[in-house]
């Protein structure tokens, strides 16, 4: 199957699971949530596991991915505890400001020149927040200042920024190792399950939760399992097939459809200028991995 197959079929589920996520964490808090999908995310991966080459599995690689599986439990958390209490209309082009986040990673951390396109998307990206965050009769410091106050805003980009580090990890992995993406997806949710249950332990009320939240919203946390599981196979496929910039064009456009379906769905106000905001984000990530 052609690679932007698997992207576009991962840009579709990803903006469903973000739309079914924040349905269920209406119902649970974010660690009780991240726990229980954790566990059911783990039992979708089990068909995998007749596929994997197990003398390919070596150390080094499966350190890799237990480190960025650390890095991405805690950014899983913030943002669903952002999903919870902001608009999915609001929290979707927000996650667009990844593409940014990494760039700039790359640009301080590893010397990495940013062209002047990618400098243009950058801007577009803080043009799409700037629109995003403004409100009817406010000041035009107002934008800047609900960035700045906003805990939860605050979480997406601290989350983000740990996904910047993780995702390199990520094509270290797939790319570098060539870990099957099956054994990838199983590994990975391992790790996230064990991370998610130690931290519900340590944090919250351990079992009991985790059964509290199963008997409370098991069926549509089991549904935002499958899609998550679906969307992260069919984005590993096409990683392990194309070069990761054009993978990502197309996976971005999961926020437009989150935006615009979500916001139809749970009736969000301001929806056009959170569309158009986001419209400009996605036009601005793809300068910035093309």
């Amino acid at each position: 199957m052609p690679w932007y197959i698997f992207a576009f079929t991962a840009s579709i589920l990803a903006a469903a699971a973000a739309i079914v996520e924040k349905r269920a964490l209406q119902r649970e808090h974010a660690m009780e949530f991240g726990a229980v999908l954790s566990v059911f995310s783990l039992l979708v991966t089990v068909p995998f596991l007749g596929t994997i080459d197990y003398s390919k599995l070596t150390l080094a690689p499966l350190l890799i991915v237990f480190g960025a599986t650390l890095g991405g439990s805690l950014a899983f958390l913030l943002i669903s505890k952002s999903v919870r209490h902001l608009e999915v209309s609001a929290v979707s082009p927000l996650l667009v400001l990844g593409a940014g986040i990494t760039a700039t990673i790359g640009a301080v951390v590893l010397g990495e020149k940013l062209t002047q396109l990618q400098i243009f998307g950058l801007v577009l990206l803080v043009l799409g927040v700037y629109i995003l965050e403004t409100h009817p009769h406010s000041d035009w410091l107002e934008p800047f200042k609900t960035v700045v106050k906003s805990k939860y805003v605050t979480f997406i980009i601290l989350a983000l920024l740990i996904y910047g580090f993780t995702a390199t990890l990520d094509r270290v992995v797939l790319a570098r190792f060539g870990m099957q993406p099956e054994a990838y997806i199983v590994i990975a949710h391992l790790f996230l399950m064990i991370n998610f249950v130690v931290m519900l332990s340590i944090f919250h009320g351990g079992f009991s939760d985790l059964v509290h939240g199963i008997k409370n919203a098991g069926w549509i946390i089991l549904l935002v399992a499958v899609l998550t599981v679906a969307y992260r196979y069919a984005h590993t496929q096409a990683i392990a097939l194309a070069y990761i910039g054009l993978v990502e064009a197309i996976k971005r456009t999961s926020a437009f459809f989150a935006t615009l379906i979500g916001g139809e769905l749970f009736h969000e106000k301001n929806l056009f200028r959170k569309v158009v905001a986001c419209l400009i984000m996605i036009g601005g990530s793809v300068l910035l991995i093309i």
